[in-house]
């Protein structure tokens, strides 16, 4: 990156100018204040605000202008503005919840499940097994190097939600288990 020039705020809410140039780049792209934040917190180290489909300034019809703020934002809202309509969905909704928009570094099954009743949402008979299946699709996935039954959203869930679900991991293909032959010397 070779600069970050300040420009005074404009009506148009254009904020800064961010330059990239490098091997085979070389882009100036004006970015309002929430943008240029983003990228600072990505060069050093820190968290980055997500931009959310429908959510963010930039998102065309029906974003929202908070300049990153989703503190009005109900886990309940946020499960349906993401068409997250199976268990598996609302508890990754629930999950990216937690991390992006709650600001927690990882979340227990106990959280979510307790997140999603707070928001009174329709829960499963059998919150275990979903929570399973959101974790073998992997929309959830352990915290390595964390405390036991610590979780977090993977790449997989991340994508998922800010697709609103129409980016979804390809199921894997069951192996089929060979069946025993008879054996050839039963009959004469």
């Amino acid at each position: 990156m070779s600069s970050n020039e300040y420009h005074e705020p404009s009506e148009d809410s254009t904020f800064a100018e961010v330059s990239v140039n490098g091997p085979g780049i070389d882009i100036t792209q004006s970015v309002d204040e929430r943008t240029m934040r983003g990228i600072i917190a990505v060069l050093f180290g820190g968290n980055a605000p997500t931009q959310l489909p429908g959510l963010g300034s930039g998102g065309g019809s029906g974003s929202r202008d908070e300049s990153g703020q989703y503190d009005d934002l109900t886990l309940s809202e946020f499960i349906i503005e993401m068409g997250a309509k199976t268990f598996p969905h609302k508890i990754c909704a629930a999950s990216y919840y937690l991390t992006t928009i709650k600001g927690a570094g990882s979340f227990t099954s106990a959280e979510v499940r307790s997140a999603l009743a707070d928001a009174h949402e329709d829960m499963p008979r059998n919150f275990s097994r979903d929570f399973g299946n959101a974790a073998s699709e992997n929309y959830v996935a352990r915290k390595e190097g964390g405390e036991a039954g610590q979780f977090i959203v993977p790449r997989t869930g991340r994508t998922a939600v800010e697709s609103k679900f129409t980016e979804l991991p390809k199921r894997r293909a069951r192996r089929s288990t060979k069946k025993a032959s008879a054996s050839n010397g039963g009959g004469e």
